[in-house]
């Protein structure tokens, strides 16, 4: 029984003793090595810093866009316009323009609006508006060439309306593309009446006698005959350019197929009746 006590208090004993020796070595920091015995290598943890506030950008101010003069329309385009433009434009996008018209402006305004462009209703100015973008968008480039040193067929077009340019553009070529059709061109330009008559064989042969007649030689016959065609006939129907530049040569055909013509040529001056289906080639002059 004693040794049991003696046995309890002694392990009681270490007990009380030991237990802060064991809480020293569990709490206490670890050793500082040679490596971190150094303060300037030991690297301090860095203060969070806050993002730093953009700064906003300040945008230009926009230049005012200079508001676009109307020039107003004179009776030549007001025509065009009116024979042309419904053509031109889609109806849904008139009908939308004129809403927004009536819906921001008055009808005092509206009338002012009118005047200045010299039209005469609501539907005139937006015609105006619509149109003045249009031709500014499809006008034609500056011509490479003055228009003197055009030919028959690029004057003509130069200055010709958006229907006769489709015309022109279709035009029969039965000679050939080396030449201006000067009586298609003078029709289709309003030059020559549509039923201008054609020379006939018999005039023709009666003409160059007559200038025999008269001893007209050389160029005095050419001009003679060209003349007495020409009153008749309005003009030739092809001028040839497939030739020298030193000899002209114009045709004047009989029919609209052009299987016979009179070729009356300067250089030299001669005139034929040419019938080439059946191979006739008659000289009428000199």
């Amino acid at each position: 029984m004693k040794i049991k006590l003696t046995f309890i208090l002694t392990l009681i004993l270490c007990l009380i003793f030991m237990a802060p020796a064991c809480t020293e070595r569990q709490t206490a920091p670890a050793p500082i090595s040679d490596s971190q015995s150094d303060v300037s290598k030991i690297t301090p943890t860095p203060e969070p810093t806050a993002e730093p506030t953009p700064t906003p950008t300040i945008k230009p101010t926009p230049e005012p866009t200079p508001e676009r003069t109307l020039e107003p329309f004179g009776a030549e385009i007001w025509a065009e316009i009116r024979a042309n433009g419904f053509t031109d434009i889609d109806m849904e996008q008139i009908i939308g323009l004129r809403s927004a018209l009536y819906a921001e402006y008055s009808e005092d305004e509206i009338s002012d609006l009118v005047n200045e462009v010299g039209g005469t209703s609501a539907d005139d100015y937006i015609l105006h508006l619509y149109y003045a973008g249009y031709r500014e968008l499809h006008a034609e480039p500056e011509p490479t060439k003055s228009v003197d040193d055009m030919s028959l067929y690029e004057r003509a077009y130069y200055y010709a309306t958006p229907e006769q340019r489709e015309r022109l553009e279709n035009i029969k070529k039965p000679t050939g593309d080396y030449g201006d059709y000067i009586r298609q061109i003078g029709i289709i330009t309003g030059k020559l009446a549509e039923d201008t008559p054609r020379l006939t064989l018999e005039q023709a042969r009666e003409i160059c006698a007559d200038a025999i007649a008269l001893n007209k030689t050389d160029d005095d016959a050419i001009i003679y005959v060209a003349n007495r065609f020409a009153k008749i006939c309005g003009a030739p129907d092809f001028d040839d350019k497939s030739g020298s530049s030193l000899s002209s040569r114009f045709l004047f055909y009989l029919d609209d197929d052009a299987a016979e013509y009179i070729s009356v040529c300067d250089g030299p001056c001669t005139i034929f009746y040419v019938n080439e289906a059946a191979g006739i080639n008659e000289q009428l002059l000199p």
